[in-house]
């Protein structure tokens, strides 16, 4: 073992080096473990439950830097770990040993008014692309549940640094096989560094609902819970709606949003399965749509801590259009028991 950390510590000392030499020696873009509070002011993990420290974190400007630090992690044989908005529960984003490159530098936007295409570079966080497309554009792409489609359909173009450090143009014409892995699974194939995307008009009118159940037996929520469940298990559900159901000590709450008229809502809610006709306590506000996501941002950063470092355990489950992907009845049972 202590021949195997001394071989470490004289490798992390080369790649501190030459990740200096990548940057230019620009001691503005980079940042080692002796540095005080590393672990707080460059590291930052986001699950504390999860000890990883980084052996350098950098903050390149340009592709060129980006590709540079690539070939230094090869030589060195160290992890490389593109970083953006770094929500990630199991800090994929700071790798225990190896080089972060922090992509907080790239945030330029533009938007094509003729083609309606969007570039975007690759720091930029999903907030602020939604701001950027919609004020003054008024455009908009997926936003995970809502009417478009997802992030990585409406992606018409990237430019990615590989592995071997260069920097390669993928789309479907272009590098496609490429194109096509990072649109699955971008973490393992490079670093995206901008992207050209499809956009839509954004929404309208767009309804925020939420009903409440903080009064009444568990057993009754859990009969709610599994009634909310057979709702979005539906395939002819349109994607103009989105649902959350958070489950605390307090009771049970169904929210989030209907991209349309509160008229076209009260529709829906008449459909059978709706598990909110007849309880709970609703609240339903029209909005722009713009404003409904800020406030679910809100809403986000005040549940799950935002980018402030905690400790967390999740799981997630897919579920929803179909009745195949939703939690067993008996589970259901057990999970609220359990609460």
């Amino acid at each position: 073992m202590g021949i195997v950390l001394s071989l470490l510590s004289r490798q992390e000392s080369k790649g501190e080096k030459l990740v200096k030499q990548a940057l230019g020696n620009d001691e503005t873009l980079y940042a080692f473990p002796d540095e005080s509070f590393y672990a707080y002011d460059r590291a930052k993990l986001y699950n504390l439950d999860i000890p990883t420290r980084p052996a350098a974190v950098t903050y390149p400007k340009t592709p060129e830097q980006i590709s540079a630090l690539v070939e230094v992690a090869r030589d060195a044989g160290l992890v490389v770990q593109a970083k953006s908005g770094g929500h990630s529960y199991c800090n994929f984003s700071s790798p225990d040993g190896g080089i972060v490159v922090d992509l907080r530098n790239f945030k330029k936007f533009s938007m094509d008014t003729e083609t309606w295409q969007a570039k975007a570079l690759g720091g930029i966080l999903l907030g602020e692309l939604t701001e950027a497309m919609y004020n003054p554009h008024k455009r908009a792409m997926a936003h995970g549940g809502y009417i478009f489609w997802m992030e990585s359909s409406s992606t018409f173009r990237v430019q990615v640094v590989v592995s071997d450090g260069r920097i390669l143009q993928a789309s479907e014409s272009q590098n496609a096989d490429l194109f096509w892995a990072l649109k699955g699974a971008g973490a393992s194939f490079g670093i995206i560094t901008e992207f050209v995307l499809r956009t839509e008009p954004a929404p309208g009118d767009t309804v925020q609902y939420k009903y409440s159940f903080t009064t009444g037996s568990w057993g009754e929520m859990t009969a709610v819970f599994k009634s909310w469940q057979r709702f979005i298990a539906d395939p002819k559900l349109p994607r103009e709606f989105a649902t959350t159901a958070t489950i605390t000590a307090l009771g049970l709450t169904v929210s989030r949003t209907f991209c349309g008229s509160e008229a076209e809502f009260e529709q829906l809610s008449l459909k059978p399965d709706f598990p909110l006709r007849h309880t709970g306590e609703k609240t339903v506000v029209s909005q722009i749509w713009i404003d409904v996501l800020t406030h679910q941002a809100e809403e986000v950063a005040l549940k799950l801590g935002g980018g402030i470092s905690a400790h967390a355990y999740t799981k997630t489950l897919p579920f929803g259009g179909s009745e195949q992907n939703s939690i067993a009845e008996q589970t259901v049972d057990k999970l609220f028991d359990h609460i």
